[in-house]
């Protein structure tokens, strides 16, 4: 009985360890299935963050970023020289409005000051001048695909176009072959403007070779990148963090399209003659045809960053000693409409200082000088002659207390060596200096 007793308590037990082993196994197995398997991307190339173009808060002009804005003509035909290339437009500033089709670039400023309120609305939908637009493709997030019923996560990456509403999502695809303004307010950007009048057309360009330097480039916009030789968007090559920061900011992008360029008829000699002749006369250029030509514009885009500049008003008696490349601005009266109370010229200058208004912020309205001390009444006396910056309406910083900003040129890799002098400039404080780089003298800057 006893022999019986211990045989069944053995079968038992070995039940129980085939049991435990049986469980481990299947424990361990659903454990080894569960493990996260490597993500599959299947997010396309060519996408960029809202946030970089409209701020953090898409749907609040509040926080929308201004950008620089210019055009330069990088390639253009023989045919004759009413389009020669290295011309360029005048730089603007735009913001950007993102609607569920279309990018627009609005200027952030009243073309006219005080005609219509445009560009100065805090709305979400600022009405400034549209001078680019383009077909956005698609919106969407950047999310991992999940099971809908149990909403497990999968490890398929995608763009996610159904779960927030368009205004919601974080990324943009865009169209950046064609810019869909027929006139993008091009004043000047072709010589041949200046003897008559010309048309623009859109032409659907997109350079898909990333070597190429008529690829777009939008590895700037984000910080700490830049573009190599092949085109790919690679990270900075400084090891220091807070001088690769200081070097390369992000907000920096370009965009290159193709316009053909119809030259109308001109009146420069009092009889319709086309342009192109009338310009091709007056540069002894080839004319070997008025047939709408192809340009090939190169459009930049920088994110405003407040340098504290100091503008020179030139709208009056000093324009006339001085003269030189300016910027003309028209106000608008409601009684009188456009009239020379609200004209104002301005210098076109490079902002060579590194601070121009005294810090913290000092407000003023005239540069009365009761006292006749040399400083403006409404500013501060700790800085001995400190006047007020009619424009800005802030006090200034003497030149004294300034310190000179480097002003950087840059120039292409056909730039022959024997072109790029070696200027040696004395810093502010007598131990700076900032060195043009030749073969001969490969250092770009030395303190």
């Amino acid at each position: 009985m006893s022999s019986k007793r211990s045989r069944d308590g053995q079968r038992h037990r070995t039940w129980r360890q085939l049991s435990l082993l049986a469980l481990t196994a299947l424990t361990l197995g659903s454990a080894n299935c569960a493990e996260e398997r490597p993500a599959i991307n299947r997010v396309a190339d060519g996408h960029i963050r809202k946030e970089w173009l409209v701020g953090h808060d898409y749907t609040n002009a509040a926080d929308d970023p201004e950008f620089y804005m210019e055009n330069f003509v990088v390639d253009a035909p023989v045919d004759q020289t009413m389009m020669p290339v290295g011309t360029y437009d005048d730089v603007d500033r735009v913001h950007w409005e993102i609607q569920e089709n279309l990018l627009l670039a609005r200027k952030s400023y009243e073309y006219v000051t005080g005609s219509d309120g445009a560009g100065r609305t805090a709305s979400r939908t600022q009405n400034g001048l549209i001078v680019a637009a383009y077909r956005i493709e698609s919106q969407f997030d950047i999310r991992n695909d999940y099971n809908p019923t149990t909403g497990e996560p999968l490890n398929v990456v995608s763009e996610n176009t159904s779960d927030r509403r368009w205004y919601d999502r974080d990324y943009i695809r865009v169209d950046w072959s064609r810019n869909l303004v027929d006139n993008p307010d091009w004043s000047f950007m072709f010589y041949g403007s200046l003897f008559g009048g010309l048309s623009f057309s859109p032409v659907a360009f997109d350079e898909t070779n990333p070597r190429s330097p008529n690829a777009n480039n939008f590895c700037e916009i984000e910080p700490g990148k830049v573009r190599d030789e092949s085109g790919n968007c690679v990270a900075a090559p400084e090891t220091d963090a807070a001088l690769r920061a200081s070097r390369h900011p992000g907000g920096y992008f370009d965009v290159t399209s193709k316009w053909l360029v119809q030259p109308e008829m001109s009146d420069f000699f009092g009889e319709p003659l086309p342009t192109c002749l009338v310009a091709n006369f007056f540069s002894n250029g080839p004319v070997h045809s008025c047939n709408p030509q192809e340009a090939v514009i190169r459009t930049a885009f920088r994110r405003v960053v407040d340098r504290d500049f100091e503008p020179l008003e030139l709208t009056v008696q000093p324009y006339d000693l001085v003269g030189g490349p300016r910027a003309d601005r028209n106000g608008w009266d409601p009684g009188y409409g456009i009239n020379d109370r609200n004209f104002h010229r301005y210098a076109m200058i490079h902002n060579i200082w590194m601070q121009s208004h005294v810090a913290p912020a000092v407000a003023c309205t005239s540069n009365d000088d009761a006292d006749n001390n040399g400083t403006a009444d409404q500013c501060p006396a700790a800085h001995p002659g400190s006047q007020c910056d009619l424009v800005m309406q802030r006090c200034t910083l003497p030149y004294r207390e300034r310190r000179v900003r480097p002003v950087a040129y840059y120039v292409n890799e056909q730039m022959p060596p024997e072109m790029q002098d070696h200027v040696v400039v004395p810093g502010a404080n007598g131990g700076e200096t900032y060195r043009l780089p030749t073969d001969q003298d490969p250092a770009a800057m030395t303190t």
